[in-house]
């Protein structure tokens, strides 16, 4: 059975120099001084508890830098790694263009081993694919969905100032604001997985006699409506009546 695995991350910016600011302006490479990193990471699986890494360090930069400390995340992406690489399926919101790629990177650069492959499933996507919203943001779909009367913990660009600068009560509060991210997508995952389809499980169904893969509940049998054709195949499509989810069967080529 699919096992998912809830995950957000929070990370530093990188820190340079430039002629000046403004909109759409060019940045070469070479203005960057220090390396941005992983300030932070939490994950739960399915409707565990909540899982982080606080393992960042500040290490004294050399004479010749112009900052005082240099962030070292060696040991975060350590921690990632050990507790994702038994995952199967990964949500997260907007993760598949910032969140993953961050982390392979940064395991990258500090000469650990890349993420294995995972099924994933973007929030971000499946909302803007699905529904038409003002917004995307997992702030304001929180708020909209009714997962969160305030939304999000506030934050503002002091706070990252702050940890990058070794506070630790600023550290702690990111770390806070870190794992009720996860929280929230999770909730969020939950009220948008009804529109979802169920292709992430796709080919795990045999019959309608078979467990949902969403909730994985088959005290009540799943509904067959209907098929769906592809060019040379089709599949079955089923309904789950206890968590209102659909899930497909393997294809099925068509007899000539």
């Amino acid at each position: 059975m699919a096992k998912l695995t809830f995950i957000d991350i929070e990370t530093s910016p990188n820190r340079g120099t430039f002629w000046r600011p403004g909109y759409k302006i060019n940045l070469s490479a070479d203005n960057v001084e220090q390396e941005r990193v992983i300030l932070s990471a939490a994950w739960a699986h399915d409707d565990n508890e909540v899982h982080y890494t606080d393992a960042l360090e500040w290490k004294k930069a050399p004479k010749d830098s112009p900052y005082k400390w240099e962030l070292d995340d060696s040991q975060i992406c350590k921690d990632i790694f050990a507790g994702l690489e038994e995952s199967t399926v990964m949500v997260h919101h907007n993760g598949n263009s910032f969140d993953m790629p961050w982390i392979n990177g940064r395991c990258l650069i500090n000469g650990l081993p890349t993420l294995p492959p995972f099924r994933n499933i973007d929030t971000y996507r499946v909302a803007k694919r699905q529904y038409n919203l003002n917004s995307y943001r997992l702030d304001y779909i929180t708020k909209l969905l009714g997962v969160s009367e305030e939304g999000k913990l506030h934050t503002n660009y002091q706070l990252w100032l702050d940890v990058m600068a070794g506070k630790k009560e600023a550290y702690d509060y990111m770390v806070k604001y870190n794992i009720e991210d996860v929280e929230l997508l999770r909730d969020v995952y939950n009220k948008l997985r009804p529109g979802m389809s169920g292709i992430v499980w796709a080919n795990l169904i045999d019959d309608e006699n078979s467990a949902c893969p969403h909730c994985e509940q088959n005290h009540k049998k799943l509904h067959k409506r209907g098929t769906v054709p592809n060019k040379s195949t089709y599949y079955h499509r089923y309904f789950c009546p206890e968590c209102g989810t659909w899930s497909r069967g393997p294809n099925i080529r068509v007899k000539k």
